[in-house]
């Protein structure tokens, strides 16, 4: 409970965040142009999922996902590349409810898009 507590204090809490999620995507896709966003939700307004990809022209692109830990769960997936300088850094950041195939369709078919 006091580990809880001094997360939302330092960080927010996490409802909370799903609430801004709507309009940061908006607001990168407005001032980056090129940028992919998506995000969509259900019937009831809850969370599905979220994608943002900064377009580049890359060769080789490394994707991967991993488990959310907090009260809500999901799925974070990450594509990265290497620049000329052999400098990973990540380009496109998705979140879906779960890791099912589903799941890394919707990544890769949102990111070539």
């Amino acid at each position: 409970m006091a580990m809880q507590h001094a997360r939302s204090t330092v960080y927010g809490k996490v409802d909370e965040s799903y609430q801004f999620l709507s309009g940061y995507v908006h607001m990168l896709a407005q001032e980056n142009p090129g940028t992919v966003t998506a995000i969509e939700t259900d019937e009831h307004n809850r969370f599905l999922y979220a994608f943002l990809g900064f377009r580049q022209s890359l060769h080789i692109v490394s994707i991967d996902a991993t488990h959310l830990k907090s009260d809500y769960k999901g799925v974070m997936f990450t594509a990265t590349c290497k620049d000329g300088t052999d400098i990973v850094y990540p380009f496109a950041f998705g979140f879906w409810d779960g890791e099912i195939d589903e799941a890394w369709i919707g990544f890769c078919f949102i990111y070539v898009k």
